[in-house]
């Protein structure tokens, strides 16, 4: 992996170089950027929202095509857009599921090598890597992915500034579902209902063990609780704003 990105690193210079010079003005004048945090750098975690509205979002792992195919099938029965998350590797290893998402209607985001730490790259580096996985994408479904998750830990002000240098967000979650971790239907359920309030993005995994068992419950429990889960695109603000300390993206 490491000399992947050495190999890359020539076309990065070229290709990032307008974009690196963007994230030293912004750390110049961080005020200047469109989205901003005064006190460090944040992903967009939730939305400052008076509704109550949430959206559901996937991290697709390396095998999880079969399980992606039952979960379309699923959220299909309950109406409900998601947020696919996906590494480039995948899209390009999945051709067909990555085009299944997008035909379904569903949103095919970005997300980062969990294999790599980006924190140790270059900014030159971290865009090649996006500018490369994002293409992979567009080339499949016909629209860029403007939405990018960093793998949790993996992140700091220099990655979330090379990402935003790109004209695209760095986007998180405030309610883990739990479902990576091995928990139970019943847990999962508890765990979204518990933590769940308006604006909230939560997080499942395409291949949790009990995660397709769970989803029919706690969409149903959010629409008895009066939540309209709507595409993650649709719950994050538009214009200006500004991302708080604790990822909760406000207007400005």
């Amino acid at each position: 992996m490491k000399i992947f990105y050495l190999r890359r690193r020539w076309l990065a210079v070229l290709a990032g170089a307008a974009a690196c010079a963007a994230i030293f003005a912004a750390a110049a004048a961080p005020g200047a950027m469109t989205a901003s945090a005064s006190a460090g750098q944040a992903p967009i975690r939730s939305v400052q929202r008076d509704q109550k509205q949430t959206a559901v979002t996937f991290d697709v792992a390396q095998d999880d095509e079969g399980e992606v195919a039952e979960l379309l099938e699923l959220l299909d029965g309950y109406h409900v857009t998601a947020a696919f998350f996906v590494t480039g590797e995948w899209a390009q290893q999945h051709p067909d599921a990555v085009r299944a998402l997008r035909e379904a209607g569903h949103e095919v985001m970005g997300r980062l090598d969990t294999g790599v730490r980006y924190t140790r790259l270059t900014a030159e580096e971290i865009i090649a890597d996006i500018t490369d996985s994002c293409d992979q994408i567009e080339a499949l479904t016909g629209a860029a992915p403007t939405l990018i998750r960093c793998p949790d830990g993996t992140y700091d002000d220099h990655v979330l500034a090379a990402i935003r240098s790109m004209g695209r967000e760095a986007v998180q979650w405030d309610v883990d579902s739990l479902d990576g971790e091995g928990a139970s239907a019943g847990e999962i359920s508890r765990q979204v209902m518990e933590h769940v309030e308006p604006g909230s993005i939560l997080l499942f995994h395409s291949g949790g063990p009990h995660t397709k068992e769970a989803l029919p419950v706690v969409l149903e429990q959010l629409l008895r609780e009066g939540y309209e889960i709507v595409p993650l695109s649709q719950l994050l603000l538009e214009g200006d704003y500004v991302v708080d300390g604790s990822g909760r993206q406000c207007p400005a």
